[in-house]
């Protein structure tokens, strides 16, 4: 008959509950920019400051240079990183708190950058570069960076480790050279020799050079012969001066002046004229 006789409906559900979750990942890497600034300083002195010659006579002066150096260390190390923020829930997620946390290995906070993330739809992520740049000699590595994510009830929180890298070392000024400069002198009567102006170059690459003590010292001599020379005092000036190698910065300098002394001379003339004479009388008295 094809009559409907009856019928009936039945309802159920399938419920999907809320799942508010996220998930943030973290990479990063660092870099350290160390730079050594290198400064110098020069001293010269002589041995004797002054000599008396007389004529024919020849005196030796002894001149010692002495070179320090010191120097001062800038270290700049960054970390770079990204940090990624991913809505793994069900529901739109908003006002997510994004911390990134950078520590050495004892726990002390070097540096921190927070965010704030105003929107996720479920299954968007999002990436947040970062950067930190920090002095890590002042730290004890490995560092740790501590990455959490927050939105209500959903939260994550990763923490990664960062090695200390190797320096790019930039040294300025390590070497240096020396310019010894002697005024010229021309006094009648006295002859000079080993006066000449004298350069030192890469002084701190030579074999002379002390790396324990950061110094570095040279002597030589000058004779002066007193061949006929008026008396009087005769100064004998030079001035030694250090520059850096990479910048040609003069960072010191120092005079030294000697004196060569020519006495008088005194010459005596002594003429003796004499006569001698002897009267002798004898008064002779008599009795009887």
């Amino acid at each position: 008959t094809e009559d409907e006789y009856d019928s009936d409906d039945e309802e159920v559900k399938i419920i999907v509950p809320e799942d508010s979750d996220l998930k943030i990942e973290n990479e990063h890497d660092m870099e350290w920019d160390q730079e050594k600034a290198y400064s110098w300083e020069i001293e010269k002195s002589a041995t004797p400051e002054s000599i008396e010659l007389e004529e024919g006579e020849d005196g030796t002066f002894t001149y010692t240079l002495l070179a320090t150096r010191t120097v001062e260390e800038t270290n700049i190390a960054t970390l770079t990183g990204l940090a990624t923020v991913t809505n793994t829930g069900n529901v739109d997620l908003t006002n997510i708190a994004v911390e990134i946390i950078l520590e050495d290995a004892d726990g002390v906070e070097i540096d921190k950058y927070t965010t704030t993330i105003a929107a996720l739809a479920v299954g968007a992520q999002e990436g947040l570069p970062y950067s930190f740049t920090f002095d890590p000699t002042g730290y004890t590595a490995p560092f740790k960076v501590i990455a959490k994510a927050t939105a209500g009830t959903a939260s994550d929180e990763v923490q990664t480790e960062q090695l200390l890298p190797t320096p790019n070392v930039t040294e300025i000024d390590k070497d240096a050279y020396v310019e010894d400069t002697f005024d010229p002198f021309s006094v009648t009567g006295i002859a000079i020799e080993g006066n000449i102006d004298r350069d030192w170059l890469d002084i701190i690459e030579g074999s002379d050079w002390n790396s324990l003590t950061s110094s570095w010292s040279v002597s030589y001599t000058v004779v002066a012969t007193n061949t006929g020379a008026a008396p009087g005092e005769y100064p004998l000036h030079n001035t030694v001066v250090i520059y850096g190698e990479d910048t040609e910065d003069e960072y010191d300098s120092d005079d030294e002046e000697v004196k060569i002394i020519v006495p008088e001379t005194v010459k005596l003339k002594a003429e003796v004229a004499a006569e001698f004479f002897w009267i002798r009388e004898k008064i002779y008295e008599w009795e009887i």
